[in-house]
């Protein structure tokens, strides 16, 4: 989709949302004055007004004498004429009212999906959507098409602009949209794109969540930005690339090696050294790493990787991801691997699969035919179903040793869209449950004690809306999370603080959704009823269930590893560190009032650093306590948060005590303010406390919407960033 050059939102301002109204419905009110025009030219064919009409047209030649005269051929041909010239300005009229009246549908949509650019990927969500029932939009800059033409026998609506265009996404509602797919092309139209739908949900109001898919064609800029901007205000983004889909897919293939854990390592052959070529191996890789970890074996898989630049790609592989050269023996094979010449796989020793990952898709699938040719017979040859590949897959099931991988759409989830950053933490989330309740005597009872894709689509929602919470929780304790490369790199230990305040987030996200799914509390747990004994505020949970969510919260930098991820300090918890230091220094200045930790940051000791930080990692659960959380400011203004007297009444209250419970476990009692007996005099109860020490707790509740700002964050209610199902 070509991308034009025109100030973003200029269309706002000059084209107001009245006017396409006005302009669509004038050519509705034309085409009824057209329509009436020519049925009244039926109607009255043999009257004065079908005479001037009809004459006008000067289809036939005036006929001598009068009505009566006239034989009855010639008033058949007049009345069979107008009756075509009516057909024939219907379906005039149709075509040029078919836009116009799509634009009008799309304008009353709501929590739909929109695909922006229909080539091969935004045709499959197109497709992938309407097989899971969501009303789907489509804005392709082509007028005709193949893709065009099948989306619409989808039922889906395809509107004609340049979704670069402010206009043409308000024209498709992107703002009241549920999903937004960005794939075009090229990676700066889909950024553009996506930043503008970023821009129009923030100015829309809605409290709905916007989810935004965002093709990217270079598979490790994918991965980096999945993390740092997997929130945007309202906005989720997920940047997927088609190299990682289709790479996941091939391995997950049943007849594939990998998919299963096996003793013996697998030796396999990747044909092109494309983006697709080095997912396959850099996924397989990974794979291999995961099974030596768990089984403690150290034998090494084989991958031998052919292509024209095949030693130049092996090594940056290797430079990039350092383990490579620990879990398989990566042999790099000069070849042009073009169509007709001999393809020498008889060196490979145990052949266990063979990937084409050619990106002429003419060329991969001869050099798949040749690969059928020479291995083995037992050695299966992996083939991506892409386009013209697609066609003639179903003509290689059953017969030789070619499996055609397609991505079927599910009723549940887009395969296209599994490459986000939120689903596969859900899946890793979910092995890590089922292997924490197969330890159980009652595991199989609950409807989630199911693999991943036997899951119902109200658990799979779930596990998902999880994904997503993990995800949010590590930002709100100051985490961001980074593409690992290094896989034998230990994951992080979660310090005490932020998994204590993870697992009230995650109880209290939980039961936000159980609530909004139809459960409700029962002292008595029943799935069947949707009763449930643990939908209780956190300070009323047992300490058994408390202890249950610690523990899962404190196996997510594991989890994360295991996919491909590891946690790093967000810089913005250093720097709100030091403001609350420094406004207490402030404020201890203007009262005169003395205070030994009243001096400048740099200076202070590395224990009340922490302390600092502590308070910084506390302020997520101060906020959830109020219905509140912290999310990127992103695009767009967002409004600064300000709390009621009584809101800043609870949050000091836990303020209070979690600076006693922190100062507690250092040692510190109650007693007169001694550094050197390690006595304070507020280690007391709230009640107990002097109000103008209360008063200290309130003024540190007050700033925490400005100090968020400061650093690129924003206080919002739950309902504004609550997951829409």
């Amino acid at each position: 989709m070509a991308s034009r050059s025109r100030i973003p939102g200029a269309h706002l301002r000059r084209m107001p949302h009245g006017r396409y109204w006005w302009r669509a419905w004038s050519w509705v009110v034309l085409g009824l004055l057209l329509l009436i025009a020519y049925a009244l030219a039926v109607i009255f064919g043999r009257g004065p007004v079908g005479h001037r009409l009809l004459d006008a047209l000067k289809l036939f030649p005036q006929f001598p004498g009068s009505e009566r005269d006239r034989p009855w051929p010639y008033i058949f041909a007049r009345q069979l004429s107008a009756i075509a010239l009516l057909v024939a300005t219907i379906g005039v009229v149709a075509a040029l009212l078919s836009e116009r009246l799509a634009e009008l549908r799309a304008r009353f949509r709501r929590s739909h999906a929109v695909v922006c650019g229909l080539g091969e990927t935004g045709l499959r969500n197109t497709l992938a959507f309407r097989a899971r029932g969501d009303p789907t939009t489509c804005i392709e800059l082509n007028a005709r098409g193949d893709a065009i033409d099948e989306a619409r026998r989808a039922g889906a609506l395809v509107l004609h602009g340049d979704a670069t265009q402010v206009s043409s996404l308000q024209n498709a509602r992107v703002d009241r949209a549920r999903y937004v797919v960005c794939s075009c092309p090229d990676d700066a139209t889909n950024t553009k794109i996506a930043s503008l739908v970023a821009d129009l949900a923030s100015r829309g109001g809605d409290d709905h969540v916007l989810g935004i898919h965002v093709q990217i064609d270079n598979p490790h800029l994918a991965r980096l930005l999945r993390a740092p901007l997997a929130s945007v205000g309202n906005a989720r983004l997920h940047f997927f690339n088609m190299s990682n889909v289709w790479a996941r897919a091939l391995l997950d293939e049943a007849a594939e090696p990998y998919a299963h854990a096996a003793a013996t390592p697998p030796q396999i052959v990747v044909l092109g050294t494309t983006s697709l070529g080095s997912a396959v191996v850099v996924e397989a890789a990974r794979r291999w790493h995961g099974q030596m970890r768990s089984t403690g074996s150290e034998a090494r898989a084989g991958i031998v990787l052919l292509g024209p630049t095949a030693a130049e790609t092996a090594a940056r592989l290797v430079k990039r991801y350092r383990a490579i050269p620990h879990v398989c023996e990566l042999v790099p094979v000069t070849d042009a691997l073009e169509p007709g010449d001999p393809l020498d796989l008889g060196s490979v020793e145990a052949l266990s699969a063979v990937y084409a990952c050619l990106d002429d898709q003419s060329v991969n699938l001869a050099v798949t035919l040749e690969a059928e040719r020479v291995v083995p017979e037992e050695t299966p040859v992996f083939l991506p179903a892409r386009a013209a590949a697609e066609a003639l897959g179903p003509l290689f099931t059953g017969s030789g040793h070619i499996h055609s991988v397609a991505l079927s759409p599910q009723g549940t989830s887009l395969d296209l869209l599994h490459d986000q950053m939120a689903d596969v933490v859900a899946q890793a989330a979910h092995e890590a449950y089922l292997t924490e309740r197969r330890t159980q005597a009652d595991f199989g009872s609950r409807p989630a004690d199911r693999p991943w894709r036997e899951l119902s689509d109200e658990n799979l929602r779930a596990t998902q809306a999880h994904g997503e919470g993990i995800i949010e929780q590590l930002r709100a304790v100051w985490y961001e999370i980074e593409p690992l490369y290094d896989w034998d790199e230990d994951p992080v230990k979660l310090t005490d603080e932020a998994v204590e305040a993870m697992a009230e987030l995650e109880h209290a996200r939980w039961s936000r959704d159980r609530l909004a799914a139809g459960w409700s509390y029962s002292p008595t747990r029943s799935d069947e009823n949707k009763l449930q004994n643990l939908l209780v505020p956190w300070t009323e949970l047992s300490a058994e269930a408390r202890n249950i969510d610690r523990a899962m919260v404190e196996k997510r930098p594991a989890i994360l590893a295991g996919v491909g991820f590891r946690l790093a300090r967000d810089p913005a918890r250093e720097k709100l560190a030091r403001q609350l230091h420094e406004s207490y220094v402030a404020a201890r200045a203007a009262t005169d009032e003395n205070a030994p930790l009243a001096i400048p940051w740099d200076d202070l000791p590395e224990a009340a650093r922490e302390s600092n930080r502590a308070a910084v990692d506390h302020i997520a659960v101060k906020l959830a306590r109020i219905g509140c959380r912290v999310v990127p400011r992103g695009i767009g203004s967002v409004e600064r948060s300000s709390f009621s007297d009584e809101e800043v009444e609870r949050m000091a209250i836990l303020e209070h005590e979690r600076w006693v419970a922190h100062k507690s476990a250092a040692g510190l009692t109650h007693g007169p303010r001694d550094s050197d007996a390690e006595t304070h005099p507020s280690m007391v109860a709230w009640e107990e406390l002097p109000n103008r020490e209360r008063e200290k707790d309130r003024e540190v509740v007050r700033a925490i919407p400005d100090q968020l700002v400061s650093v690129g964050y924003a206080v919002v209610r739950d309902g504004a960033t609550r997951r829409q199902t």
